[in-house]
């Protein structure tokens, strides 16, 4: 079938914590109703065991659900809000996540979009959207609030919380390779 979506109308997103050593279902979080097209595709965990969530939208191209949010450690989930026309430039599709050192900032990527998006972790509040053509890879960088983005076609790029440019990584040769969707620290 390919990427065929087969389950559509039976589609329970949720985040299910496992004991792997002993074989237990820890905590199963599900998403509401009203959001069964999304698909969850991307985490990142926070030492404080919250988890930061990023989905892919399967349903009509013109809704706008939410695409990212959060799990805290007692199970309540979180959709994080975003001003529509900064939604509608995500795409619904989130390639990747990230957490910044510090664990306050959350970074979803959309290479659909062309477009890193920004939200504090512990408020959901949305901070910014930039565009970087065909971003997926994205991690943390050694400061807080700094991560690193790379491109299929836009090279490798640095993302500081606050500013208003994504400057390149001065590594020439870094420039020189097509990137793919994940990236690790």
């Amino acid at each position: 079938s390919g990427r065929e979506i087969l389950n559509l109308n039976d589609m329970k997103p949720n985040i299910a914590l496992i004991d792997w050593a002993n074989d237990h279902t820890l905590g199963l979080f599900d998403l509401e109703a009203q959001f069964r097209a999304l698909s969850i595709r991307h985490m990142a965990v926070a030492k404080d065991r919250s988890i930061a969530f990023g989905c892919q939208y399967q349903g009509d191209p013109n809704d706008l659900p939410p695409l990212v949010g959060t799990v805290d450690a007692g199970g309540k989930v979180v959709l994080f809000d975003m001003p529509e026309v900064e939604l509608m430039g995500m795409a619904n599709y989130v390639g990747s996540m990230s957490l910044d050192k510090a664990e306050e900032i959350v970074a979803a990527t959309s290479p659909q979009g062309g477009s890193v998006a920004l939200w504090n972790r512990k408020s959901g509040t949305f901070l910014t959207r930039e565009r970087m053509s065909d971003v997926c890879g994205v991690a943390a960088l050694g400061e807080a609030h700094d991560f690193l983005l790379t491109s299929g076609n836009d090279g490798v790029r640095r993302l500081i919380a606050g500013a208003e440019t994504l400057p390149r990584i001065s590594n020439d040769r870094l420039q020189n390779w097509i990137w793919d969707n994940h990236l690790l620290p």
